[in-house]
C-alpha cells in the first residue's frame, strides 16, 4: 500500500447573520445594512457553509525536502508540525 501524503486545502467559510435597522423602505434598509460594519451583525447559530478555494497543495517536512521533492511542489512545515 502506498504511503499516504498530507495536503493543505484552503476554504472560505460563510457565516450567516442579520441586523435590525430602521428605514422607510426595504431598499433603504438594504442600503443601511450594506454601509454597516460587519461586526454589528448578529450571527445565526448553526447556519453557514464553506467552499473549497483551490487545488490541494502537498505538505511536507523539511526532511522530505532534503530527500524527495522541490519546494514548488508543496507547502513546507517544520518537522513535527504536521
Amino acid at each position: 500500500m502506498a504511503k499516504k501524503k498530507k495536503f493543505r486545502v484552503e476554504a472560505e467559510f460563510i457565516t450567516y447573520g442579520f441586523i435590525i435597522v430602521e428605514a422607510e423602505t426595504s431598499e433603504q434598509a438594504n442600503e443601511i445594512a450594506e454601509n454597516t460594519d460587519g461586526g454589528d451583525f448578529v450571527t445565526i447559530d448553526n447556519d453557514g457553509d464553506f467552499n473549497i478555494l483551490s487545488t490541494a497543495t502537498r505538505v511536507a517536512t523539511k526532511e522530505d525536502m532534503r530527500n524527495e521533492f522541490t519546494s514548488s511542489e508543496f507547502t513546507v512545515v517544520e518537522d513535527g508540525e504536521e
